[in-house]
């Protein structure tokens, strides 16, 4: 169990940088594919940039927040099973 529960923090942890590189990328895109800073739909691709933000934002925080648990998880309540 130990084992699987390394991978996932390990994947949450991974998936939160994702995120917040997903955050910085649509914060390029909001700078130089819009006409204005108050604008969020991109000239270029039509997409609604805000909106791609704060998905960004949330999905890296929940993430992070569930591999911090999944953590304090793993050193609190999974044991190394001990030799007879």
């Amino acid at each position: 169990m130990k084992k699987w529960l390394n991978l996932l923090i390990a994947a949450l942890l991974i998936a939160s940088f994702v995120f917040t590189f997903g955050v910085v990328n649509s914060m390029v895109s909001l700078k130089y594919e819009t006409n204005s800073p108050e604008e969020c739909i991109s000239t270029v691709t039509g997409a609604n940039l805000c909106k791609a933000i704060e998905f960004n934002k949330t999905a890296a925080q929940v993430s992070f927040f569930i591999a911090l648990v999944a953590l304090i998880y793993r050193i609190y309540f999974v044991r190394e099973k001990e030799a007879d």
